[in-house]
């Protein structure tokens, strides 16, 4: 196996894996599932888990396999790739159209969409030319960042939390699965994983990463709905 832009650490790989769970379905994910399926969100999110993890399990043993250097030059999986890449195109743009949404009718006032699309397409396509390598090494600095941000958020969160406001769990079943179809596209991530080559490290902590990662996005709905109730739901700023 030859050095490439694609061959990354094991704990680099766990580190995406805890990105990829977290970052979108942290800041905006919550809020616009409650206004759709309210506090049958979690129950959702946690069938959309069960999916994630049996992709993420396929893709991690097919990487750890050697999956690509077998299959790498074979016609179907060209075929495949390029079906994979144009599903993650699209995912990126509906990401990128959903991050300018947020920023604009949510958070901000004074911004237009084009400074946050050019905000948004500067690094994707840095990103993108310069490989997974770079921005695996940029990953293993920002997650003590993010670790550190967490963690005070935790310590300095302050509000009358009423944890029976994630009741009902699941109201309607039929109901619940209908509403939270919606939101297919936020999950499934783990696909662009499967074309990176993989270097062992001392520690394997992939399935460690994972299920902290996963016990985040849970805890940000549940605490979602024990803090602010019906007032969670996604709104557009009318100005």
């Amino acid at each position: 196996m030859t050095e490439s832009k694609d061959i990354i650490y094991t704990r680099q790989f766990a580190l995406l894996i805890f990105v990829l769970n977290f970052t979108f379905r942290i800041s905006r994910l919550p809020s616009l599932m409650a206004a759709y399926v309210g506090t049958s969100s979690l129950f959702i999110i946690l069938i959309y888990m069960l999916l994630d993890f049996v992709q993420f399990f396929a893709v991690y043993k097919f990487v750890t396999t050697g999956g690509l250097d077998v299959v790498e030059n074979t016609p179907v999986f060209k075929f495949i790739s390029l079906a994979f890449c144009a599903v993650f195109f699209f995912k990126v743009v509906m990401a990128m159209s959903g991050t300018t949404a947020f920023a604009v009718e949510y958070m901000f006032e004074d911004v237009n969409s084009i400074e946050v699309l050019i905000a948004l397409a500067v690094p994707a396509l840095y990103g993108a030319v310069k490989g997974i390598r770079p921005l695996a090494r940029a990953t293993e600095i920002v997650m003590w960042l993010i670790g550190a941000v967490l963690i005070l958020n935790l310590v300095f969160l302050r509000g009358n939390m009423d944890f029976t406001q994630n009741l009902p769990f699941v109201a309607d079943v039929g109901e619940a699965f209908k509403t939270g179809s919606k939101f297919f596209t936020w999950f499934g991530d783990a696909t662009p994983l499967l074309f990176l080559r993989i270097k062992p490290s001392k520690r394997n902590v992939v399935w460690p990463v994972w299920i902290i990662s996963w016990l985040f996005v849970a805890a940000a709905f549940v605490f979602m709905f024990a803090l602010y109730g019906s007032a969670s739901q996604y709104v557009i700023n009318p100005s």
